[in-house]
């Protein structure tokens, strides 16, 4: 935003002297017929900086984890999790030569992830009749970005996450939806909430409920440790 704000003002310091110029060299125009030229000579310049342009970027696409149950007790990784790779072509959108949006035009995948495989055996919580979850509506990039300041960095997707009071942090659960039956996979993150048994993010929440609800009951299990 600050670059866009710099080029108008560059943008404006360019073309206003030339407005000036014409202006004294026909005393008659008023400051309407003025500021009419310099518009149009404003309007001209950005538009010859006002273009699109197609970029070809190669992106990862992360796995997921898959849990099957385990005869034995312990937690066995049976397959390793590799990210997959696709090559997306954009089409980007530039306004005075600073980029302002950019529209995904096709998505080629040149190698599917393969998902890691967990074999272990969920240790039944609780019930939580009332799971809330947060009502600020956060970016995944923000997201991604508060974990890393606060250093809950973990190893899945970092939209799935949980506030909880008796669970210590990083502990891997499954929140399994009293009503509809879904379940989700996600990470103890922090402590809380007051009042409640569960505080969930707003991804984590809407996977096992409804968001319209505000509230949920939820069946809450804990990632089978020998301890």
């Amino acid at each position: 935003m600050i670059k866009f704000f710099s080029r108008i003002i560059l943008v404006i310091i360019l073309v206003l002297p030339f407005s000036l110029s014409a202006a004294e060299q026909n005393p008659s125009n008023d400051r309407i017929e003025l500021f009419q030229h310099w518009g149009q000579s404003l309007f001209s310049f950005a538009r010859q900086y006002s273009f699109t342009k197609i970029e070809v970027k190669q992106e990862e696409i992360p796995f997921t984890e898959n849990y099957v149950s385990a005869k034995d007790a312990g937690t066995t990784v049976v397959t390793a999790g590799v990210n997959g790779l696709k090559e997306v072509t954009y089409l980007v959108h530039y306004n005075l030569g600073v980029e302002v949006g950019r529209d995904v035009l096709s998505e080629k995948i040149l190698k599917e992830p393969i998902n890691k495989v967990i074999s272990t055996n969920w240790d039944f919580v609780y019930t939580c009749k009332n799971m809330s979850y947060y009502t600020s509506y956060w970016t995944v990039d923000k997201f991604v970005k508060y974990r890393r300041k606060n250093f809950y960095l973990y190893n899945n997707d970092p939209r799935f996450f949980v506030a909880n009071k008796e669970l210590p942090l990083g502990t891997r659960i499954k929140i399994v939806g009293k009503a509809s039956g879904k379940e989700v996979y996600a990470n103890v993150t922090d402590y809380g909430p007051v009042g409640g048994c569960i505080d969930a993010s707003y991804w984590t929440f809407g996977a096992v409920c409804d968001h319209d609800d505000g509230r949920c009951a939820v069946d809450m299990y804990k990632l089978h440790t020998d301890k």
